[in-house]
């Protein structure tokens, strides 16, 4: 009896041991089953990430000025900008660039230009669609911002016109109106306006008023005064076949002491000067500039001004060794004395003329009320007798009046003629 319960008790125990080990005996060669490596991911490459910019120095003025220009690398206004960059240092002078027509690009620009406490003024050349949005935002983020447009300015009705501490333009009105009078001084006796002619293309609003008024002018300076009427000219080599034909006919009647206006500066350059008439520059685009007249004659003028790059081309520095080669040009082609220009560039100089003011300003040195108009013509005769070679020229600033009333910080700036 005793030996049957022992066999009874090891045979329980053994049912007990396989329960634990989870049923069936596993033999001890058995390995056990390989697992998966883990799977990992593969990323492409990813770019390093973009350095951030070092912070600007604090600035050596009384505070940072920043220029607005757009992004053409070859235009006056953006290389008039890098220019005072290079001249006054990173930490004084900020150059930014118009971010384009799209409202929330204005704002962000507006924006990053606020968040820097050093930002003093913001200059913009040239003005343009959208300057209301840059200036009200301004204002609404930063009280302290002086605000100087050049070129282009806003018209009075413009939401961005009261913004601005100073506004500087070119005055084609007077440009316009001092026309005959130079043509005179150049030797015309004959001015010639290119017109539509309303019996071919009907009145268009304003056309005979000014008409009238070159006429008035024109007779006013001694000039005998000669229309030459057009049709449709359709695309410019239509102005330029137009101008060829009647041009020598218009010499052959009355001689070659004449000026022409009308049409666009570069079709009354080439075949008026071609027949050895005079030329006032009263049409080049935003104003008369020298280096419109020396790019039309480099191919006739030394090495150096054929081969010169743009920017040296553009280089304040070199403003008067160009007028002196435009000068030797046409004293080789018997023009001397019959052409005549602004001696300075406008989209040039009111970048230097705006940082000169804005550093005089930022410094105290200009009425805490209305603009310092006499330290800003100052600026602009210093500019042209240094960069020009013309000491003590005369430099006119006018405040625009618009419907009865003066705006004082809208400048419009005429130059006297220089004449070659």
């Amino acid at each position: 009896m005793r030996r049957l319960c022992g066999v009874l008790l090891v045979f329980v125990l053994a049912l007990c041991l396989a329960a634990c080990t989870g049923g069936e005996a596993r033999p001890e060669s058995a390995q056990p089953l390989p697992q998966p490596e883990p799977t990992v991911p593969v990323l492409p490459p990813q770019p390093a990430p973009e350095p951030e910019p070092e912070p600007l120095a604090p600035p050596t003025l009384p505070g940072r000025i920043a220029i607005i220009t757009d992004n053409w690398h070859d235009s006056e206004e953006y290389l008039s900008a890098t220019s005072l960059v290079e001249e006054h240092g990173a930490e004084n002078i900020v150059h930014l660039i118009w971010p384009g027509w799209r409202e929330s690009e204005i704002i962000t620009l507006a924006e990053y230009i606020a968040k820097d406490s050093e930002i003093r003024v913001v200059i913009v050349n040239h003005s343009r669609s959208g300057i209301h949005i840059l200036a009200s935002t301004l204002r609404e983020l930063r009280d302290d911002i002086f605000i100087i447009y050049a070129q282009f300015a806003p018209h009075p009705d413009s939401d961005a016109f009261d913004y601005a501490g100073l506004i500087i333009t070119a005055d084609m009105q007077e440009v316009w109106r001092q026309t005959p009078a130079q043509a005179r001084a150049l030797g015309a006796d004959t001015l010639v306006l290119f017109a539509p002619d309303p019996e071919l293309l009907g009145f268009r609003e304003g056309e005979l008023e000014g008409r009238l008024l070159w006429r008035a002018r024109a007779e006013e300076a001694g000039l005998n005064f000669v229309e030459a009427l057009y049709g449709d000219l359709g695309d410019s080599p239509g102005i330029s076949e137009f101008i060829g034909y009647v041009l020598p006919g218009l010499v052959e009647e009355h001689g070659n002491d004449l000026v022409f206006v009308g049409l666009s500066s570069e079709r009354l350059l080439w075949h008026p000067l071609g027949m050895g008439a005079i030329y006032v520059a009263p049409q080049a685009h935003p104003a008369p500039s020298p280096y419109f007249l020396a790019g039309h004659f480099r191919y006739l003028a030394s090495d150096w001004l054929r081969e010169v790059g743009r920017a040296e081309f553009i280089a304040k520095e070199n403003l008067a060794r160009i007028i002196e080669e435009t000068r030797s040009v046409l004293e080789e082609v018997g023009l001397l004395g019959r052409v005549s220009t602004w001696p300075v560039s406008t989209r040039s100089m009111f970048t230097y003329a705006a940082v000169e003011y804005a550093i005089m300003w930022m410094s105290g040195e200009l009425p805490e009320e209305g603009v310092g108009s006499e330290a800003l013509r100052q600026i602009m005769v210093d500019f042209i007798a240094r960069y020009a070679a013309e000491p003590e020229w005369g430099v006119a600033l006018t405040p625009l009046e618009y419907e009865g009333t003066v705006y004082p910080h809208y400048l419009l700036v005429f130059l006297d003629f220089m004449t070659y």
